[in-house]
């Protein structure tokens, strides 16, 4: 099957369980249907693609609709953000090693091939360093793909466990459609969408398609200049569209091969869920902020995947944008740089 068509099977796959979702009244319905549904064809051998080329205007369309959450009332409350982000690095760096242990001991994983499976940063990041220090890519890949599926699916049930119930109505309900938005909320829109890419790239912001948008829209909307909002329509095919892509990760493999990492990936899931909940629980007694929100906050999944979650509940957007930004970039910038030195102690140099 064409390319093409893979792409179209695979939305129309998405689409079927963002509306069974939907009838089931669950949370986040749009995004975890399409993934959910994606993974079972996926791994059951259908001819589906994600759509990858439509991942960068779509995390650009989730950026801008993140930024908005940045009000002058949230900056004011930044300064009450450093304990839970000194937790954060520690929590990563415990969390991390746990898993590690885990992947080795119980998944039978060489030491590098766990070491980048483990490590809750960016997949493609982990995924490129990894295996150019010799880990298993497929592993690697398969192992990050299945920790954000589980750790997006738990966070609702999980809140719902600890007594917060979660709000089923899907993002985008409560905002305007495409044809109440103005012609200068397009502007704005766009504007935020594409200009943001282009500072992102030039600041070389991690993540730039998602966090150039995300910090342009969050300058307009922090300073006052405008209050627009992102249409639902767009916000709805933006969750389907992320959630197809996470889905389909599983594609191409075997299913014994599948259904073995995602054995491990539940396994190391729930050490770290298990670990998130210790954090959340203690700084939720010694901070200002919520249980749900250190919870959103810790939680490893994907960058954009765990802010669309914060968005979809209404909890602390920005407090929790911010917290995975902090751990995406500190597990870049530092996971690389530990394992090399580990290594060249491991051989003496």
């Amino acid at each position: 099957m064409l390319i093409l068509g893979r792409y179209a099977l695979a939305l129309a796959i998405g689409a079927l369980g963002g509306w069974v979702f939907i009838l089931l009244e669950i949370p986040l319905a749009w995004m975890l249907g399409a993934m959910t549904f994606t993974m079972v064809c996926a791994i059951m051998g259908a001819p589906v693609a994600g759509p990858e080329p439509l991942r960068g205007p779509t995390v650009s369309i989730l950026g801008v609709l993140l930024g908005s959450g940045f009000t002058p009332d949230v900056i004011a409350d930044a300064q009450t953000w450093p304990l839970t982000l000194a937790g954060l690095l520690l929590f990563v760096a415990i969390a991390g090693g746990a898993a590690v242990v885990f992947l080795i001991r119980v998944g039978g994983f060489d030491r590098t091939t766990a070491y980048f499976s483990a490590m809750p940063g960016g997949l493609s990041e982990m995924l490129l360093t990894g295996t150019a220090m010799g880990g298993d890519g497929r592993r690697i890949g398969l192992s990050h793909a299945a920790r954000i599926f589980f750790v997006v699916l738990s966070i609702p049930p999980l809140l719902a466990l600890f007594g917060y119930p979660v709000d089923t109505v899907s993002v985008g309900s409560d905002v305007p459609g495409i044809a109440e938005t103005s012609l200068t909320s397009w502007v704005w829109l766009i504007g935020c969408a594409a200009g943001g890419i282009l500072i992102g790239k030039v600041l070389r912001l991690p993540a730039a398609p998602f966090l150039g948008p995300m910090v342009a829209s969050a300058l307009i909307h922090a300073t006052g200049l405008s209050d627009f909002e992102t249409p639902a329509e767009l916000i709805v095919l933006a969750q389907l569209i992320l959630g197809t892509i996470v889905g389909c990760r599983f594609a191409g493999g075997t299913v014994r091969e599948v259904g073995h990492i995602l054995l491990l990936s539940i396994g190391a899931t729930i050490i770290i869920l298990a670990l998130t909940l210790v954090f959340a629980l203690t700084l939720a007694a010694i901070s200002p902020h919520s249980f749900p929100a250190i919870l959103l906050a810790y939680s490893p999944g994907g960058l954009v995947e765990m802010n669309l979650v914060a968005l979809a509940l209404n909890i602390e957007i920005s407090f929790v944008a911010v917290h995975h930004i902090v751990r995406v970039v500190a597990v870049m910038f530092f996971a690389p740089a530990l394992f090399a030195w580990y290594r060249r102690r491991e051989s003496g140099g």
